[in-house]
């Protein structure tokens, strides 16, 4: 391994280095610096922390004032008609009233395609009340959270999933009938 001058050097003239010592008054000063504590002023600590809380205190209250004063004007806000609501808000009731209307179609005809079949109907009424019971849990989260574009497209997201669930189930026992048709078709030409 190839050494570095300077290491080398200073390797070479290390007792010639620690030749010289600091001066003795130096060392004093050090020491009565080290010896230094600062000291707190334990009443002037007391009285700012209480100011911090008195301050936090009243802030916590005039927040909760304002908040009071400002619910029944939201109250009537969403009381008002649906002009006078937000406009998401009114996305969402329209996306109830279309959704809704289109589920409760295609259950209607899987109910008549799927009569035959009432172990199909129990499961599509499961999985569509699992779904009714997270719509609830994000129309409680709404109320909480005044009109959340989140919780609003988890809503339609719900009323979209419940309406796949019904296209799906629509779609298996078309594609049943149609095999069990064209069965009794090959049948009958087999016969003939």
């Amino acid at each position: 391994m190839k050494t570095d001058r300077l290491e080398e050097f200073v390797r070479s003239n290390k007792d010639s280095f620690d030749s010289f010592e600091p001066d003795p008054a130096i060392w004093q000063k050090v020491e009565r610096r080290k010896g230094r504590v600062i000291q707190l002023n334990w009443k002037q600590v007391a009285w700012r922390a209480a100011a911090v809380a008195i301050i936090f205190a009243a802030s916590w209250f005039i927040n909760d004032l304002t908040d009071k004063q400002r619910q029944p004007q939201m109250a009537e806000e969403n009381q008002a008609s649906p002009e006078g609501q937000p406009q998401i808000v009114r996305d969402l009731m329209e996306a109830e009233v279309y959704y809704t209307s289109q589920i409760n179609m295609k259950r209607d005809e899987l109910f008549t395609l799927a009569g035959n079949q009432p172990g199909v109907m129990e499961d599509v009424d499961s999985e569509l009340i699992d779904l009714d019971n997270v719509y609830k849990e994000l129309k409680e989260d709404l109320n909480d959270n005044a009109a959340n574009e989140e919780i609003l497209e988890a809503m339609i997201q719900n009323y979209r999933l419940k309406l796949q669930i019904l296209e799906d189930m629509l779609y298996i026992i078309r594609q049943n009938d149609a095999d069990v048709n064209s069965k009794s078709d090959e049948n009958v030409h087999t016969a003939l």
